[in-house]
């Protein structure tokens, strides 16, 4: 793949819920090394263009490429074995495990537990919340703690690129940066992140990029921080 092609690349893609048409051909790209951010009101189509890229929701039209290959007819354990991870909006941990057994059931695909193990040591490190707590039941975390284990989980597929729905959704503010400064490091550690976030500024704030989404259509796109800028954005979206 040329070093400037996007390693996702969503055109004109269209996408429903029976007969509710949500996505009405939205195009957008994730670059290498970027985080994405998809930003819009309640209903514009942010979460269910994250399910139509991870084939959860299938897409009636367009085209969905990652690393140059067709993926729109994938299923999701297909996509996922390619390199695309995705952390849903709310708690997909496994609370009545630890912490470890929770990273171990990430890697669920994987064969090579040895490498696993170690892999997990690296994350401990890079995520020392979660070697502290290593024996700890994941549901006795904090929604923060949570967010930050399920993203870890997730890492240990090794994907290109992570998908992430609203990961600070019921977070206090302190607990909403140690979110985003974990995402912050997903994309220092080489993995793009396409992420949904309602928290417009400060998804914008981490962002390299960044899509507008309204009613299920494109409108407006540009680097975060013109976005971020924008005197539109800013009155519809940021209360400013």
């Amino acid at each position: 793949m040329d070093g400037n092609s996007p390693l996702l690349l969503l055109s004109e893609v269209c996408a429903s819920y029976g007969e509710i048409h949500v996505l009405k051909g939205v195009s957008c790209t994730v670059h290498k090394g970027r985080i994405t951010c998809i930003i819009g009101a309640n209903g514009a189509g942010k979460s269910t263009l994250l399910k139509t890229v991870f084939g959860i929701v299938p897409a009636r039209a367009g085209k969905i490429t990652f690393n140059s290959v067709e993926i729109i007819h994938h299923q999701p354990m297909s996509i996922l074995k390619m390199g695309i991870s995705y952390v849903p909006q709310g708690r997909c941990n496994f609370p009545q495990m630890s912490i470890r057994e929770n990273l171990e059931m990430g890697a669920f695909t994987r064969k090579d537990l040895k490498q696993v193990a170690e892999e997990i040591e690296r994350l401990y490190d890079e995520f020392p919340m979660l070697k502290m707590k290593d024996r700890e039941m994941a549901g006795n975390l904090s929604g923060g703690q949570q967010q930050i284990l399920e993203m870890a989980m997730a890492l240990l597929l090794k994907p290109a690129l992570l998908l992430i729905d609203e990961p600070s959704l019921g977070l206090d503010p302190r607990m909403m940066e140690q979110v985003f400064e974990t995402i912050t490091q997903i994309k220092d550690r080489g993995t793009a992140v396409l992420m949904v976030e309602q928290n417009a500024k400060k998804a914008l704030s981490i962002s390299d990029y960044a899509f507008v989404l309204e009613l299920g259509r494109n409108w407006l796109d540009g680097s975060a921080q013109s976005i971020l800028n924008d005197p539109k954005v800013r009155y519809r979206y940021l209360g400013l």
